[in-house]
């Protein structure tokens, strides 16, 4: 059964980013819909480097949420509702 898990992920530019002269660093909010919190990082994980990021540091351990749950903005609403239609949803801060 799938469930969503929420997790944040430091990360660098690429190469490749063209982020990588005017950003050195950022944290990636995720929200994912999968089996296990195991297949939730990994999605995230591979997610984040086709969008030109490096994986620096685990800043949150994939955690179970629901849309009552951990939500306080509406752009976080808005993020968990986006991995209930396409599976993950990612936020750059």
């Amino acid at each position: 059964m799938l469930q969503t898990y929420f997790l944040i992920i430091r990360a660098t530019p690429s190469e490749k980013n063209h982020n990588r002269l005017t950003v050195p660093c950022v944290e990636a909010h995720f929200w994912v819909r999968e089996k296990s919190a195991e297949g939730a990082m990994q999605r995230a994980r591979f997610y984040l480097e086709q969008k030109d990021w490096i994986t620096e540091a685990i800043e949150l351990q994939p955690t179970l949420t629901s849309a009552m749950e951990y939500l306080p903005t509406e752009t976080e609403r808005a993020n968990y509702r986006e991995a209930q239609r396409f599976g993950i949803a990612m936020r750059i801060k």
